[in-house]
């Protein structure tokens, strides 16, 4: 099967999906003629990924974007623009909060292009899958889609970190590997390989920066998936989710693990960290008068 081109014309259950802060959107390209302008809000990226291509992306100032199949274009910061093609096609715009990928885009220059992605395609195919979801989204598939969508912008963006704009100058290797692990956290295939990969060092040196730290790779690793845990033990839309469930959807191999990794980081037993009152799940100072010591319960 041919997995280098999408040419599904079977029309999607919806056109549009909001995922918790996310939205994703299937344009239709009428041939000749441009779509309405669009302007992301200044706290959103947008990505535009032809399904039938080539298209124009053309901006308030500047030359006008051809972007093919295999390519995607990104805008952020506000920028208005119009979607354009001399033929009749599709695209898919998938809108996520800059914040998500800010760590790997210069803060001057919030426009830029990813050619050649090995992910795009099967990007594109999850994105079509899920414009197929008629249903709304339950609290933990809602949460877990829209991590994922993150994560997948976050690849893309990476993959083309060579090209013009990616990737600040002023951002170091530790801060661009903890930002690629906080993304992929849940995935339990990621190991440091996979990061040392994603930032372009080798092992060796990823370790290096990282004890630089006081840490190292595989530590950040089992220290966010626990993070990610522990918010989801606290979290009242998980109850009905075994702990064993909540350690998989968190990237461990099951519960024993997810024990084990609480235990080495201090943390509370995940039964016992459930069984706590909900206030406990959100951590905040306690008022404490002058000459009393504050509560040992948390």
């Amino acid at each position: 099967m041919d997995g280098e081109r999408i040419h599904d014309t079977a029309r999607p259950a919806r056109t549009r999906a909001r995922v918790g802060a996310c939205e994703v959107s299937l344009l239709d390209l009428p041939g000749g003629r441009n779509l309405p302008p669009r302007r992301p809000p200044v706290s959103m990226l947008e990505v535009i990924a032809p399904l039938e291509g080539p298209v124009a992306v053309h901006l308030e100032l500047g030359t006008p974007l051809a972007v093919r199949e295999n390519e995607v274009v990104y805008l952020a910061g506000g920028h208005r623009y119009v979607i354009g093609g001399q033929t009749a096609g599709r695209v898919l715009v998938v809108a996520v909060p800059e914040s998500v990928v800010i760590d790997y885009i210069e803060t001057e220059s919030l426009i830029g292009s990813v050619h050649e992605s090995a992910v795009l395609q099967p990007v594109k195919r999850f994105l079509r899958g899920l414009l197929e979801i008629a249903e709304p989204l339950g609290a933990l598939p809602e949460y877990l889609i829209e991590t994922l969508l993150w994560e997948m912008v976050v690849s893309i963006v990476l993959e083309g970190r060579s090209a013009d704009a990616l990737v600040r100058p002023r951002a170091t290797c530790l801060d661009r590997a903890t930002a690629y692990i906080l993304a992929n956290r849940a995935d339990r295939a990621l190991t440091p390989a996979t990061v040392a990969r994603a930032v372009g060092v080798s092992p060796r040196q990823l370790q290096r920066v990282f004890m630089s730290a006081g840490t190292t790779p595989s530590g950040e690793i089992r220290r966010q998936r626990a993070e990610l845990a522990r918010s989801m033990l606290q979290n009242d839309d998980f109850r009905g989710f075994t702990v064993n469930q909540i350690a998989h959807h968190s990237g461990f191999g099951g519960a024993a693990e997810l024990r084990r990794v609480f235990s080495a980081l201090g943390h509370p037993a995940p039964r016992s960290l459930r069984l706590r009152s909900t206030p406990v799940s959100v951590r905040t100072p306690e008022i404490v008068s002058a000459g009393r010591a504050p509560s040992a319960a948390g």
